[in-house]
């Protein structure tokens, strides 16, 4: 699933002329999303604050 939405992104985005360093940009973006909302829906993703175990 993500790897098909990351060529297709690739592809369009050659299509377009656009540079390589922009691709991994664009690349990197769309999969931030993916890790922030893991890391902000999971309770494996919780960061400890350092105080008795509370999680910020």
């Amino acid at each position: 699933m993500i790897e098909k939405e990351l060529e297709k992104i690739v592809r369009e985005e050659r299509v377009k002329g656009s540079s390589g360093d922009s691709i991994r940009n664009l690349l990197k973006e769309y999969l931030q999303v993916y890790v922030l909302y893991y890391i902000y829906t999971s309770s494996d993703g919780r960061i400890d604050d350092g105080r008795r175990g509370k999680t910020l």
